[in-house]
């Protein structure tokens, strides 16, 4: 997987599911402002309707790439299914797959194999068995360009309510393995039902980044300006970046490897991360 693919999935903030089987709602997909668009083979259709939703696969991501932006398929990780979602993937010519549940190294190679050069593949951590096998599918194969941590199956797995004493240590397990091997990070630390309370849903974005996550998928168009917001820059970081910057290059023309500002200590990790900042809003515009 090259270095570029790997860089477009790492700028994706928000990746918005659109229904697969409603044509309806593809015309305005591609407006929304996501980052990407996802087709869901998985939860969003019942089992009755899979093997219509594989056929309809094709023209729907034809239908959506006219927007411009990545279009991703999820698929089933179902030993009855699985193949045959990935060969409609191909056919369909998706950008990426999303693999749900992954849960070893060798299902992450297995899907891979079969999707060939060019499909960037996100495998998505959703059990305690993933968590703790995290390291490993992520590192499994080169054409891994994300990954992502489920909340919801997790907590259900565990058996407790989706709340951030519990999702805490398990998600920021799942990013710092994401980023050890170079790849984005999509999630939440909670789930994503919540809709109308704008600030909660920024809150929850914000608490995410916090963490290392560099985006997350979004069930409805009214979170994807939000969770924008809240995984970009917001304007104070990107002014004390460039504040940063400043007096570095002023301490460095004077011969100090460090310096001050507003008191606090100004070093090379404080400028590789307002670099990093600033790089993020250049390439969003």
């Amino acid at each position: 997987m090259s270095v570029q693919q790997r860089e477009v999935a790492a700028r994706l903030r928000t990746l918005l599911f659109v229904p697969v089987l409603e044509p309806r709602f593809f015309a305005k997909a591609g407006q929304r402002g996501a980052d990407a668009l996802i087709l869901d083979l998985e939860d969003a259709v019942v089992p009755e309707r899979k093997a219509e939703a594989r056929e309809a696969l094709v023209a729907a991501a034809a239908t959506l790439r006219a927007g411009g932006v990545p279009v991703l398929a999820r698929v089933n990780n179902d030993p009855a299914t699985i193949e045959h979602d990935l060969k409609a993937c191909v056919a369909a010519g998706v950008d990426m797959v999303m693999l749900p549940k992954a849960e070893s190294a060798e299902q992450v190679r297995f899907v891979a194999e079969r999707l060939g050069p060019g499909v960037g593949l996100a495998p998505l951590i959703e059990s305690p068995r993933g968590v703790l096998r995290a390291e490993a599918i992520v590192g499994a194969h080169d054409a891994v360009v994300a990954t992502g941590f489920g909340a919801e199956d997790f907590a259900l797995a565990m058996g407790a309510a989706p709340s951030r004493a519990l999702l805490g240590p398990p998600a920021s397990h799942v990013a710092m393995c994401a980023h050890a091997h170079g790849v984005a990070c999509w999630g939440l630390v909670t789930g994503i039902v919540e809709l109308a309370d704008r600030e909660a849903l920024r809150e929850i974005g914000l608490q995410a980044r916090q963490l290392g996550f560099t985006g997350t998928p979004a069930i409805h168009p009214n979170q994807v300006p939000v969770f924008n917001e809240a995984f970009s820059p917001s304007e104070q970081e990107i002014a004390h970046s460039r504040r940063v910057l400043e007096v570095f290059e002023a301490a460095r023309a004077c011969g100090a490897g460090t310096t001050r500002l507003d008191g606090k200590l100004v070093d090379k990790p404080i400028v590789d991360r307002a670099l990093r900042i600033l790089e993020s809003h250049a390439r969003r515009g």
